[in-house]
């Protein structure tokens, strides 16, 4: 047991506990990012900074990319996760963006 007498003491040395940068992104690199961005940056405004730049410097490889014949037979589309289909970008892709686990091409000719 802890040599504190009250749970008031107790509950202000847990306050008092620094956990430096370097051990949050690691912790990140463990929880979905979905859980990172929309709960641990609430917690704290520190939190909301260590959260901004884990995301600015991460270097991400998305699940899958399929690449679609366009509608009118001369372009192509991607798909999103709900099967949208979206028109190719033009720009190219972040540098932050290192690959793909899965890249399919679908033609469908006519």
């Amino acid at each position: 047991m802890s040599d504190n007498t009250n749970k008031s003491e107790q509950q202000q040395q847990m306050k008092e506990i620094f956990i430096s940068a370097d051990v949050w992104y690691g912790i990140f690199d463990f929880l979905c990012p979905f859980d990172v961005g929309l709960k641990m940056a609430l917690i704290s405004d520190r939190l909301d900074v260590l959260v901004d730049v884990h995301f600015k410097s991460r270097e991400w490889a998305l699940e899958r990319l399929i690449i679609l014949s366009g509608t009118d037979g001369n372009s192509a589309e991607i798909t999103n996760r709900s099967n949208e289909l979206q028109p190719i970008p033009q720009e190219p892709l972040p540098n932050k963006l290192i690959g793909f686990k899965e890249l399919q091409i679908w033609s469908f000719l006519s």
